[in-house]
């Protein structure tokens, strides 16, 4: 299964969200504002009343999740994506002990 993260600013000015974009150097590359801050058709979307706000899409569209603590969130794609695969082997073996 593959993820991907989209970020929507809620911003209302371009060169304040660039640099925070910027400056907490954030990893995924599809950040994206429209600039009306609350008034954004995400807001009313998604039903968004607080931030940071986490909405979990599946490739079809459907929602699987919203609202989501940070620690939520991590269950829920655990729960997907099951323990990682980027372990090395001594990670594993220490694991095991």
């Amino acid at each position: 299964m593959f993820l991907e993260i989209f970020k929507v600013s809620l911003d209302k000015e371009k060169v304040s969200w660039k640099n925070a974009v910027r400056e907490d150097r954030l990893p995924w590359k599809n950040q994206t504002s429209d600039f009306k801050i609350w008034k954004s058709p995400a807001v009313s979307l998604y039903n968004i009343t607080q931030l940071p706000y986490s909405v979990l899409i599946d490739p079809d569209g459907k929602i699987l999740a919203k609202g989501m603590s940070d620690e939520e969130l991590l269950v829920k794609l655990f729960e997907i994506y099951g323990p990682s695969t980027a372990q090395t082997n001594d990670q594993q073996n220490i694991n095991e002990q």
